[in-house]
């Protein structure tokens, strides 16, 4: 696969998502973001694996 971005990037980009849906769901709080972090995290790892780091 070989992306060209970091592990760093990609948790920056995580982070970065989180937040963004975080200032616009008014129902937003601890159990919904462990919720997005659960679901992205497959594919974040499959990402981080083919990562330039």
């Amino acid at each position: 696969m070989g992306l060209d971005i970091s592990v760093k990037e990609l948790d920056i980009w995580v982070d970065s998502l989180l937040a963004t849906v975080a200032i616009y769901d008014p129902l937003w709080d601890q159990e919904i973001e462990l919720a997005w972090r659960n679901v992205l995290a497959l594919g974040i790892e499959i990402m981080k694996e083919n990562s330039c780091n």
